[in-house]
């Protein structure tokens, strides 16, 4: 295999778009991303027809998207390969109609009911990403951004994060560089001087 293909190798993501050339024990299955993929004819992988039985599993990405149209004939999507990649990907692929990203997102669904974000492999890697992901409703992030929150609380204690209609704090949108009319007041630092 190609240096390209050996810097994908155990990235975490099934890399199938080489002609599965990877997906071989020398290789250990991608790096171990592919394990459970193993098929007979590598090469058929995302060859364009579905091969059914062994390739249209999840753990071969319903053969590398040849099959998704059998699976989930809803499914309409950019790019079929990011279905069942073992990471959980936002609208349209986190839909009834993809099977929740073919279950790579029932976790994180179950976990965040109302999150609805663009990416939601970003919650809770981490790192604390800003709002739409700074969120009651995604969690803070995760958890990822609590102690970015109790630091924003602790500069501004007089600043009121909870509105009184809501219910939840908004404290993720304090200083997350977008100037909101209702942190702009010097108990809250004008939303920390942006």
């Amino acid at each position: 295999i190609g240096d390209d293909e050996i810097s994908n190798l155990g990235n975490g993501v099934c890399d199938l778009n080489y002609g599965g050339k990877q997906l071989n024990p020398s290789c250990n299955y991608d790096g171990g991303d592919c394990s459970g993929c193993d098929v007979t004819w590598p090469s058929f992988l995302g060859n364009g027809i579905c091969n059914f039985g062994s390739y249209d599993t999840k753990e071969c990405k319903f053969d590398n998207g040849d099959c998704l149209s059998f699976n989930y004939p809803d499914c309409i999507v950019l790019t079929p390969s990011k279905v069942a990649d073992g990471r959980c990907d936002g609208r349209p692929y986190n839909s009834e109609e993809c099977g929740y990203d073919a279950g790579d997102c029932l976790e994180f669904n179950a976990n965040y009911p109302y999150c609805d974000v663009p990416e939601p492999w970003r919650v809770g890697n981490g790192i604390c990403d800003e709002v739409p992901y700074n969120d009651y409703n995604c969690g803070y992030d995760g958890g990822d951004c609590i102690e970015r929150n109790d630091n924003m609380q602790a500069k501004y204690p007089n600043c009121s994060v909870v509105p009184p209609n809501l219910g939840y704090s908004l404290v993720g949108y304090l200083g997350d560089n977008l100037c909101h009319g209702q942190f702009n007041n010097e108990d809250c630092g004008h939303d920390d001087n942006k």
